[in-house]
């Protein structure tokens, strides 16, 4: 992209081939501060040479330097955006990866004695609060459901659950062994298997 014109720039005037070929320099400059890969350099530096070609035309001659150091500063923003995002998946992924590993690792004696303590909780609770975390987390049955199924209003099947919920979070075995959504994960499963 340097020295001598390719067959593609046929379609450039001279006086904007020059433009160019003198912003190319700065532009790679800019380019590397605000990205630091070389690879991303040049993909961003080509999209700028081709958009120049494309869209060179409308823009004034004077303005000509300004517009490429625009379109690259956009591109580049555009790229590291993109990088980042694309980091954030690859750490959640990763994230996610390394809790199944763990989960897998536990020890099935450990987690078959958490869950016997939740069981033990569950039982020790309010019959009505037991059954009504019983549909939700067993079952999976949505609070309608539940409330369906108990012959209740859904006001009370969901209160019915959220006290239950807030017995078993007051037990500091339950709260060592199981993730509530308020806490901090546990080294246990987040969910009885039932």
């Amino acid at each position: 992209m340097t020295s001598d014109p390719s067959p593609q720039c046929d379609e450039l005037d001279p006086e904007r081939w020059t433009i160019f070929q003198e912003s190319e320099s700065g532009l790679r400059a800019m380019l590397f501060q605000r990205l630091g890969d070389a690879a991303e350099v040049e993909d961003c530096l080509q999209f700028v040479f081709v958009k120049w070609i494309e869209q060179g035309g409308e823009v004034a001659v004077a303005s000509g330097r300004a517009w490429l150091f625009r379109v690259a500063a956009n591109r580049a923003a555009l790229t590291w955006r993109q990088k980042q995002a694309a980091q954030r998946v690859h750490r959640k992924i990763a994230e996610t990866r390394r809790g199944e590993v763990a989960s897998e690792s536990c020890d099935p004696i450990i987690r078959q004695e958490s869950y016997d303590r939740l069981r033990r909780a569950l039982a020790a609770l309010p019959p009505e609060q037991s059954q009504a975390l019983r549909l939700r987390f067993e079952d999976d049955l949505s609070f309608a459901e539940i409330a369906e199924r108990l012959g209740v209003p859904l006001g009370t099947a969901l209160t019915r659950v959220r006290r239950g919920l807030m017995k078993l979070r007051r037990d500091t075995d339950l709260r060592r062994d199981f993730q509530f959504d308020d806490d901090e994960p546990g080294p246990g499963p987040s969910k009885p298997d039932g």
